[in-house]
């Protein structure tokens, strides 16, 4: 929890905002499954903690503040119906979530209008950080702080969650654009998936260097939609 350190203000938004996302990634993906014919078999739509938590998702969430929910493998999903309705499954959740986040900022810039210009000059980073909550506990302030790190960790949450490293739903879609992945995509996979060298370089990009390079390649997508809610 590392950046609990800074602002546990903060902290707290950006745990709801992961919860809040695992949930919402997993029912828009079940739900985009049997949109698109794939449901192998009849499952129920619903959250379910054991199926759709993952513990090193939880575990970079708590220390580095993105972090991912179960993955779905490339061979969960049948290609008969094409790839393109499973390329349709691994966008639902980044993209549900995304939609999600737009709201909460909504709510946000609606609700604590007198904040609404901080968010002019911040970028997810200093969100993450503290940007809000005043020295002497102003309870607006807190309830600004927690609802603005809500927003902003559903929006890095999408957006980490597109980078095409397992089991980040990024790599399924990748998968997806593949029409027939050759040796060395296989052996790619081999080392991403089955020896967790896609979770080990997911943890190296929140951390190093310079404070996390997800938080750094993040920012100039994430400053700006920041800013557009500062109007």
């Amino acid at each position: 929890m590392l950046f609990a350190l800074a602002s546990p203000v903060a902290f707290v938004g950006f745990v709801l905002s992961f919860l809040l996302a695992v949930v919402v990634r997993a029912v828009a993906i079940r739900l985009a499954t049997r949109a698109a014919g794939l449901e192998q078999r009849r499952t129920r739509i619903g959250f379910s903690p054991r199926h759709d938590f993952d513990v090193f998702g939880v575990v970079a969430c708590l220390i580095g503040g993105m972090g991912w929910g179960r993955g779905i493998e490339v061979d969960d999903l049948p290609s008969w119906r094409g790839r393109g309705r499973k390329a349709m499954v691994y966008a639902a959740g980044p993209l549900s979530v995304l939609v999600l986040s737009q709201l909460v900022l909504l709510a946000f810039v609606l609700g604590f209008p007198g904040y609404r210009p901080l968010l002019a000059v911040a970028r997810p980073l200093n969100v993450k950080t503290g940007l809000l909550i005043t020295a002497n506990g102003d309870v607006a302030g807190i309830a600004a702080e927690i609802i603005a790190a809500i927003g902003v960790g559903l929006f890095t949450f999408a957006l980490f969650d597109l980078i095409p490293l397992p089991p980040l739903d990024g790599w399924g879609l990748l998968w997806c654009s593949l029409r027939n992945p050759g040796s060395a995509a296989q052996s790619a996979r081999l080392w991403l998936v089955e020896k967790n060298l896609g979770v080990v370089l997911l943890f190296v990009l929140q951390l190093f260097p310079f404070g996390g390079l997800a938080w750094v390649l993040l920012d100039p997508i994430g400053a700006p939609l920041l800013r557009i809610w500062a109007w």
